[in-house]
């Protein structure tokens, strides 16, 4: 039996999307904030205010030039960093970027999807998460 999480859709720019919260764990630290769950997207790509406040040092990650949905490139910071949604927590490898130019966060499928598993029913507008298992690693 897998435990799921079942989360209404919100507003996004003029339109109901499929955002979730989450919470990002660093040092004994936490942030609490929201992310786009995108299955296009393979980095999951965070604002910088969200490194400021855990104390991720930002620039100091794994620096990776990726390529957004426009076509565009933008550099982009990985870190490994305790990530928790619904009850669901482990270590996942996340990205911060100053040039993410959409104003939100993405999720992406990098180390998030392998371990929750996304149903998005658009006709609903509910995005249902589901544990594959064994991912309390934190």
């Amino acid at each position: 039996m897998y435990d799921q999480y079942c989360f209404p859709y919100r507003p996004l720019r003029g339109h109901l999307s499929p955002i979730v919260p989450i919470r990002i764990f660093y040092n004994g630290a936490r942030m609490a904030t929201h992310a786009y769950a995108d299955s296009g997207a393979f980095y999951s790509v965070f604002l910088p205010f969200v490194a400021h406040h855990p104390g991720i040092e930002m620039t100091r990650g794994e620096r990776k030039q990726i390529t957004v949905g426009n076509g565009g490139i933008i550099t982009v910071y990985l870190h490994h960093v305790g990530f928790r949604l619904g009850d669901e927590h482990f270590t996942a490898t996340i990205g911060f970027s100053s040039e993410l130019g959409i104003g939100f966060n993405l999720l992406g499928r990098f180390s998030i999807f392998d371990r929750l598993m996304f149903c998005f029913n658009d006709h609903e507008d509910i995005l249902y998460v589901s544990c594959i298992g064994g991912t309390g690693d934190g």
